[in-house]
């Protein structure tokens, strides 16, 4: 098994059983979690020791204890961990940074489109199929780079976003649905 598959298959079972948690303690894990993110630390580091923190907090709450009485300030602990895991290297750095970039392109080239449609709307253009294609041809273009991009340097380039799990990717659904509701109501409003 790939270090990769490895790491996903690790990130899929802390999922998993940070879904037994109780609310408190999924808090104090992403607290965690988006603290060592901040202080620089490894990617894959931080994944283990997010495994480390679940089986302590489980165990804990097996225990009838609560996050605060089983780590204590999660930033002292944090702090400690910091010590002991390896930090972000320069080159991992800029594949992380580079693989975010390209993650986030299509919801650049989705406010484009919006953009595009309001100001259309504001020069009070009529509906037309051509001016439809135009508003969404960026989203089209950019959608298609970041796919592209995604198939050709996917072993090399850092893809895993952990703000975009989660909730956050219900969000991100929501505002695509979002943009395709304007498309279809400036369409009926203009015919």
């Amino acid at each position: 098994m790939k270090e990769n598959d490895k790491l996903a298959e690790l990130r899929k079972e802390n999922r998993q059983r940070e879904k037994k948690l109780t609310k408190e303690s999924r808090s104090i894990i992403e607290k965690s979690v988006n603290y060592l993110y901040r202080k620089k630390a490894d990617d894959d580091a931080v994944e283990y020791v997010k495994k480390d923190l679940i089986e302590m907090l489980l165990d804990g709450e097996a225990r009838g204890m609560g996050a605060e009485q089983i780590l204590g300030d999660y930033k002292e602990v944090c702090s400690e961990i910091l010590k002991a895991v390896p930090q972000l290297s320069e080159d991992r750095s800029w594949r992380k940074n580079a693989g975010t970039y390209f993650v986030i392109l299509p919801f650049i080239g989705m406010i484009d489109m919006i953009m595009r449609l309001f100001f259309l709307m504001q020069k009070g253009a009529a509906w037309s199929l051509e001016n439809t294609l135009i508003s969404c041809t960026a989203f089209v273009i950019y959608t298609t780079i970041a796919v592209v991009i995604y198939r050709v340097t996917r072993q090399s380039l850092d893809f895993y976003v952990t703000w975009l799990w989660g909730k956050k990717r219900y969000a991100a659904a929501a505002v695509v649905v979002l943009a395709a509701a304007m498309q279809i109501a400036y369409y009926v409003v203009g015919k």
